[in-house]
């Protein structure tokens, strides 16, 4: 299945999290992976979706809490999962 991004970024990696996908925002130094844990069976059977942002969005906080909020947790084991199921998006502001 195709992924399509909205204008809405935040909003796409809460509904890409809700359909069972594993997502990393990051910046060129930091990464933080979140994951249901309700949908995660193994990392193998999901898309992994690294989502490029700016600094602040990480460093103020403010992204993680949203995700959080939602009820996503971080996930820190380590991410061996199919290439054909990595996709990246730069969001560009």
């Amino acid at each position: 299945m195709e992924i399509v991004p909205t204008t809405n970024s935040l909003r796409d990696i809460v509904d890409w999290l809700k359909n069972g996908d594993f997502v990393c925002i990051h910046t060129n130094t930091d990464y933080i992976y979140y994951y249901s844990k309700e949908t995660c069976n193994s990392i193998e059977d999901h898309r992994l979706i690294y989502v490029n942002v700016m600094p602040g969005l990480l460093d103020e906080g403010e992204w993680p809490y949203y995700i959080e909020n939602e009820g996503f947790v971080k996930y820190t084991k380590t991410l061996p999962t199919k290439p054909e199921n990595i996709y990246r998006f730069n969001l560009n502001y």
